[in-house]
C-alpha cells in the first residue's frame, strides 16, 4: 500500500468492508434458505405420521381378517371331521342293528320249522299207535302182554323219533349258520361280530333240538305208565282197554304238543330278549360315541378359538407398540433436525465470513445428508411397524 495517499487507502477499506458486509448477507439468506427448505421437509415427514398410522392399521385389519378366516377354516375343519365321524359311526350301528334284525328273524323261522317238524312227528306217531291198537284189538286176549310192550315201545320211539328229529333238525340249522362265518374281525364295536352272531345261532338250534331230544321221551313216561294201569281191567273189556289206549295216546300227544308249545314259546321269547338286549347294546354304544365326538368337537373349536383370541390380543399390542414407535420416531427425527440446524446456524454465525463456493458446497452436502436422514426415517418407520404384524 505504499505509495497510495490516506485518502485512497481508506477507500479501498470502505470497499474491502462493503464487499464483506454483501457477502456475510448472502451467505445469511443462503443459510436461512436452507434451514427453511430443511423445516419444511420436516414439516412433510409429521405430516406422514397420520399416514403410517393408517398403514399400520390397515395392515392390522388385514391381520385379523386372515386371523378370522383361519379360525373360521378350522372350525369347520373341525365340524366336518367330526360330521364324518358321526355319519360312519351311525352307519354302522344301523347295519349291526340290521344284522340283529336278520339274525333274529332267521332264528324264528328256525325255530318255527323245528317246532313244525316236530308236531308233523308226534302226529305221525300218534297216528301209527292208533291204527296198531284198531288193527289188534281182535288179538288182544291172548297177545295181551305183548301188546301192552309194543304199545309201550311205539309210543317211546315215537317221542325218541320226534326228539331225533328235532335234533337232526338242529344239527342242519347250526351247519347252515357256521357255513357262514367269516373267521375275522368286522365290526368296530364288537370285533367279529358276524362269527360271533353265527356261533351264537348254531349254538341256539343245538339246544333246541337237544332240549325237543330230552323232554320228549320223558314226556311218553307218564301216559305209559297209565296205560300200563288199564292192563287188568283190558283182559276183561278188549274194547275197554283199546279206547283207554286211544284216549292215552291223545294225552301224550296232547302233552306233547304242549310241551312243544310252550318249548316254541320260551325260545322265541329268548330270541325276542336276545334281539332287544342287542339293540340296546348298540343303541348305548352309539350314544357314548356321539357323546364323545360332540366333547371333541367342542374342545377342538375352544382351542381353535382361543389361539385365534391370543393372536389378535397379539396383533392389537403390536399394532399399537408400531403407532408408538411411529409417533416416537417421527418426534425424535424431527427434534434431532430441528437440534442439528441450529447448531449449524451457530456455526456458521461465529466464523467469518465464508467463501461463496465452499459456503455452497458445505450447504449442499448437508442437505444431502439431512435428506437421507429425513427419507431412511420415512422409509424405515413403516416397514418396521407392519413387519411387527
Amino acid at each position: 500500500m505504499w505509495g497510495q495517499s490516506p485518502q485512497q487507502h481508506e477507500a479501498e477499506v470502505q470497499d474491502y468492508e462493503q464487499g464483506l458486509a454483501q457477502d456475510r448477507g448472502v451467505a445469511k439468506e443462503k443459510v436461512a434458505a436452507f434451514t427453511e427448505s430443511r423445516r419444511a421437509r420436516s414439516t412433510e415427514l409429521a405430516a406422514l405420521a397420520p399416514q403410517l398410522t393408517q398403514q399400520v392399521q390397515a395392515a392390522k385389519a388385514a391381520a385379523l381378517a386372515k386371523i378370522g378366516s383361519a379360525e373360521t377354516s378350522s372350525v369347520a375343519r373341525v365340524q366336518a371331521a367330526v360330521q364324518g365321524a358321526r355319519s360312519r359311526i351311525q352307519a354302522q350301528a344301523q347295519t349291526a342293528r340290521g344284522q340283529v334284525t336278520a339274525g333274529h328273524s332267521a332264528a324264528v323261522a328256525a325255530m318255527g320249522s323245528a317246532a313244525s317238524g316236530a308236531r308233523t312227528a308226534m302226529d305221525g306217531g300218534f297216528r301209527t299207535a292208533g291204527e296198531a291198537v284198531t288193527g289188534r284189538q281182535d288179538n288182544q286176549i291172548t297177545k295181551l302182554g305183548e301188546l301192552y310192550g309194543h304199545t309201550e315201545q311205539r309210543i317211546r320211539d315215537a317221542a325218541k323219533h320226534a326228539g331225533e328229529l328235532a335234533v337232526g333238525e338242529g344239527k342242519k340249522r347250526a351247519a347252515q349258520y357256521r357255513s357262514k362265518m367269516i373267521h375275522r374281525d368286522d365290526n368296530f364295536w364288537d370285533g367279529p361280530l358276524t362269527d360271533n352272531r353265527c356261533k351264537a345261532q348254531a349254538n341256539a338250534a343245538t339246544a333246541v333240538g337237544d332240549a325237543y331230544k330230552d323232554e320228549l321221551p320223558k314226556a311218553a313216561d307218564d301216559p305209559i305208565a297209565d296205560m300200563k294201569k288199564g292192563k287188568p281191567d283190558a283182559e276183561k273189556a278188549i274194547g275197554k282197554v283199546a279206547d283207554d289206549v286211544r284216549k292215552s295216546l291223545e294225552t301224550v300227544l296232547k302233552q306233547s304238543q304242549e310241551g312243544l308249545a310252550d318249548g316254541h314259546k320260551q325260545s322265541l321269547q329268548g330270541a325276542d330278549d336276545a334281539k332287544a338286549g342287542a339293540l340296546a347294546s348298540i343303541g348305548q354304544a352309539l350314544s357314548s360315541a356321539e357323546g364323545s365326538l360332540a366333547q371333541l368337537q367342542s374342545s377342538q373349536i375352544a382351542a381353535v378359538r382361543a389361539q385365534a383370541a391370543q393372536q389378535r390380543q397379539a396383533i392389537e399390542r403390536n399394532a399399537a407398540g408400531a403407532t408408538a414407535a411411529i409417533g416416537k420416531g417421527v418426534a425424535t427425527a424431527r427434534g434431532g433436525l430441528e437440534r442439528s440446524l441450529r447448531e449449524f446456524g451457530q456455526i456458521l454465525g461465529r466464523d467469518a465470513v465464508p467463501d461463496p463456493e465452499q459456503l455452497e458446497e458445505v450447504l449442499r452436502d448437508t442437505g444431502v445428508q439431512f435428506d437421507e436422514r429425513l427419507e431412511g426415517v420415512a422409509e424405515r418407520n413403516p416397514k418396521a411397524a407392519t413387519a411387527r404384524l
